[in-house]
């Protein structure tokens, strides 16, 4: 599967326009690496996320996360 996918848009007049339709994956990236304050925040966004997904499970988490599968 292509990460994006280009959508010519010549309704317009003069220089015809390219728009990109891209996959959630690929949006992300491009997030990451762009050197903007908007790209900063998303990055920062990112990281936090990933610290909270590999932060260990304490043992009341574990009990709850397992009551709710019963």
């Amino acid at each position: 599967m292509a990460d994006y996918i280009i959508v010519k848009n010549d309704e317009n007049s003069g220089r015809p326009r390219e728009d990109y339709i891209v996959t959630l994956d690929m949006a992300k990236e491009l997030c990451m690496v762009s050197n903007t304050e908007k790209g900063r925040k998303v990055r920062k966004y990112f990281i936090e996320v990933e610290k909270q997904a590999n932060k260990p499970m304490t043992i009341e988490q574990l009990l709850l996360e397992n009551s709710k599968k019963l």
